[in-house]
């Protein structure tokens, strides 16, 4: 593949570049962005502070409404982590299993992450209620993503 259609990233579990085509990353990292040093999770990446974690957290615990800001920052959060979870998972898996693995995970993933972007757009029009926020993080971990 050409260098401008691909973008490689660098796997340190595998030592080893994996290319990903452009497009693949687009279809995955559709309403976010690509995590800083490939680490999604909220403490490493700086998407949510501790306070923040904590204080969602604690919504959760007292069945009450998160702040709207607050609700916003974690929708979008939630859908950041999932989203850049499966494009480093289908690298791993490109790299372990081939091109064919990795599009079959990818294929099983796109339905939840198209499901995470609509709650998250509602969450943005709407704001983010409590109920949401807990169907998206059901919905991740049902399919093997905990982002707290």
């Amino acid at each position: 593949m050409a260098g401008g259609k691909v973008i490689w990233f660098y796997l340190p579990i595998e030592g080893r570049l994996v290319a990903v085509p452009r497009g693949v990353v687009r279809r995955v990292v559709k309403a976010t962005r690509l995590a800083p040093d490939g680490n999604p999770y909220w403490g490493f990446s700086n998407a949510l502070s501790e306070r923040e974690v904590m204080e969602f957290l604690r919504c959760l615990r007292e069945g009450r409404e998160p702040p709207p800001e607050l609700g916003r920052r974690v929708a979008y959060y939630i859908t950041f982590y999932a989203e850049n979870l499966v494009l480093s998972t289908y690298m791993t898996v490109k790299a372990l299993c081939g091109e064919e693995e990795a599009e079959d995970y990818l294929g099983s993933m796109e339905p939840v992450l198209e499901e995470l972007r609509s709650m998250l757009y509602r969450a943005e029009r709407e704001g983010a209620s409590r109920s949401l926020l807990w169907r998206m993080l059901q919905l991740c971990i049902r399919h093997g993503m905990d982002p707290f």
